[in-house]
């Protein structure tokens, strides 16, 4: 792309510090795109909200008010910069501030990774859709991680022409130590979104003692019942900076989501892939949006005496699963999506 051609200015907000390591390189990515990037970084992961998100009953409603606080703080130090420029929101709680408030559309908005779901109590799901559907006026494009969202979104907002499907990509820096006690050999699961933790431990429960390594989950122990199967164990101290490390020293990645139309799991399937973990996983759309069954191996969803079968499969050596860390480098990288994103028409 010529210079001529280039757009002005692009103002690209991550989600993560850890990125400042790679921006120059990002910027060298964007450069034939954009004379001036301008990268400006938010993250939530401090001791306030690790400490309040594990509090029952009001943990995870604290959680989101003090990520929506810090979300509107952002918004508005971008605002005041961003007239004319290009605004690639990584963030997307951010780019909904962003969009709400450009009214007079001052600069065109991007948001990325946009999710939402079903709240049972219906009063604030109205609320809040309504409060999206307002920001969405202000954005030009919104980009979802799963090919079925865009229809999906396109028809509960009744917006057309917005959405776009776009593959998740990612640079994962989370392997700093972890000092707590693990297994010498273990499976893991963990995550908390969109996650089908029944059906991953009726597994387990089926499957005989000796047939089984210890299984560790890394997650909210709100999401997990009381009394766990023998040979679970629950992890709730895994953080996002020494995710990575646990995930790595896995023999296997075991992935149970909620079959819906939003895209789940991805994050953490990708970085096994990144760490050459295999993979089992339930195969839903979402999942297939990124995996064929050379890169995993899929189990039915739901089905617990399916997953227990394919577990067994990978520890008896049945299935002998495929290095897949160049996979991952020339698809799903952080540059990979960034470039893919900002080349939509």
């Amino acid at each position: 792309m010529t210079n001529e051609n280039k757009r002005n200015k692009l103002i690209l907000v991550l989600d993560r510090e850890e990125y400042i390591q790679k921006e120059k390189k990002i910027k060298e990515y964007l450069q034939e795109n954009y004379a001036d990037i301008e990268v400006v970084y938010t993250t939530y992961e401090n001791k306030l909200i690790r400490r309040v998100r594990s509090w029952k009953f009001i943990g995870k409603a604290l959680q989101h008010l003090l990520y929506w606080g810090l979300s509107y703080q952002f918004a508005g130090k971008i605002y005041k910069k961003a007239e004319n420029c290009d605004v690639l929101c990584i963030n997307p709680i951010v780019a909904i501030f962003l969009g709400n408030k450009n009214k007079k559309k001052k600069y065109n908005l991007t948001m990325c990774g946009f999710l939402f779901e079903e709240k049972k109590n219906k009063l604030y799901y109205n609320m809040r859709k309504k409060f999206t559907l307002k920001a969405m006026e202000g954005m030009n494009r919104i980009v979802v991680y799963g090919s079925r969202e865009v229809n999906y979104y396109s028809e509960l907002f009744g917006v057309k022409n917005k959405f776009y499907f776009v593959p998740f990509g990612m640079d994962y820096f989370e392997n700093q130590q972890y000092y707590g006690k693990l297994p010498e050999e273990y499976l893991f699961s963990g995550g908390g979104s969109n996650r089908d933790y029944k059906t991953l431990l009726d597994a387990y429960e089926i499957m005989k003692d000796n047939q089984k390594l210890p299984l560790c989950i890394a997650t909210n122990p709100l999401l997990l019942p009381d009394k766990l199967p023998k040979h679970v164990k629950l992890i709730s101290d895994v953080v996002v900076e020494n995710f990575g490390m646990v995930l790595g020293k896995a023999k296997c990645l075991i992935l149970s989501l909620k079959n819906i139309e939003l895209s789940a799991g991805h994050m953490v399937m990708l970085q096994a892939l990144a760490e050459n973990v295999p993979v089992i996983v339930n195969r839903i759309s979402a999942v297939e949006d990124y995996v064929t069954e050379k890169e995993v191996l899929f189990f039915e969803s739901g089905n617990s005496q399916d997953l227990a079968e394919k577990i067994d499969s990978f520890l008896s050596g049945k299935w002998k699963p495929e290095h897949t860390r160049a996979f991952y480098e020339r698809n799903y990288t952080f540059s990979a999506m960034l470039k893919r994103i900002v080349e939509l028409e």
